[in-house]
Formats: C-alpha cells, sequence, structure tokens
C-alpha cells in the first residue's frame, strides 16, 4: 500500500480546486451584478458579455502574443456591451429585462461566430501533430490514395 500518496483525499481536493478555478468569472459577473441592480437596473446579458470579453481577449491575445493586451481587450468589450445595455435602458419604455436578454444572445452569438476560426485552427494544428506535416500537404494520402491538398 502506498502511504506516501494522497489517494482519495487527492481526488477531493482536485475536485475542490477545480470548482474554484471554473466559479471565479462568474463570482466577479455576479459582484458586477449586485452593482447593477443597486442603481436600479437588472442586466440578463452578463452571460453574454462574459463570453464575448473571453472570446475577444483570447483572439486579440493569440493573434498579438501578448496576453496584457487580451485582457485589456476583454474589459473594453465588457466595457462596451455594459455602456449599451445601460444606454439602451436609459430610453423611454425600455424594459431591462428583455434588452439584457437580447444582449445575452447578440454577446454569445456574435463570441461564437468570431470564435470559430480558432477552434478551427486548434484542431487543424492537433490534425497536423497527429498525422504528419507530409500526408496534409503534397505527401501520398494512406493506402495508396490522391493526397487531399494538391
Amino acid at each position: 500500500m502506498d502511504t506516501g500518496g494522497l489517494g482519495w483525499w487527492g481526488v477531493l481536493i482536485a475536485v475542490f480546486g477545480g470548482a474554484i478555478r471554473v466559479s471565479t468569472p462568474f463570482l466577479f459577473v455576479s459582484l458586477g451584478e449586485c452593482l447593477t441592480e443597486r442603481s436600479g437596473r437588472i442586466n440578463l446579458g452578463l452571460e453574454g458579455i462574459l463570453v464575448m470579453g473571453a472570446m475577444s481577449g483570447y483572439g486579440v491575445a493569440y493573434l498579438s502574443g501578448s496576453p496584457w493586451l487580451g485582457v485589456l481587450v476583454a474589459g473594453i468589450a465588457g466595457l462596451t456591451l455594459g455602456a449599451l445595455h445601460g444606454l439602451v435602458c436609459s430610453l423611454p419604455r425600455v424594459n431591462d429585462i428583455a434588452v439584457g436578454i437580447g444582449l445575452m444572445l447578440i454577446g454569445t452569438g456574435f463570441a461564437f461566430y468570431l470564435g470559430k476560426p480558432f477552434h478551427l485552427m486548434a484542431f487543424l494544428v492537433e490534425v497536423r501533430d497527429r498525422i504528419g506535416q507530409s500526408q496534409l500537404v503534397g505527401g501520398t494520402g494512406a493506402a495508396g490514395t490522391n493526397p487531399p491538398f494538391n
């Protein structure tokens, strides 16, 4: 019996650590919503704002190579969508809940639309690493077939 390892305690510690790591962004969003509700508004578009900020920050950090520029752009994206919600809701006869739900749909949809090339790029890099560069471009295909990209 191994007395030096953590055993089942290691699993519990890993689950607890993962829960804290994954829930941290949602805690920040909840804190922001508490401040928003104190001002008299309800913003149900926070998930869309979170996803749009994350995707724009990832894209800029990936393309520029600077993680701090990605953090800055993520903050600017969140600020822009939050200001959009505030400006639209300040108009007369506008429902906060409807605008928030629309903002959530627009933010998540736009983030997934803009993030698709990054997911495709990561997939192609993984495929290239698994089967080798020679089979992707100008090499011979499997079992004597023609290469896929001629």
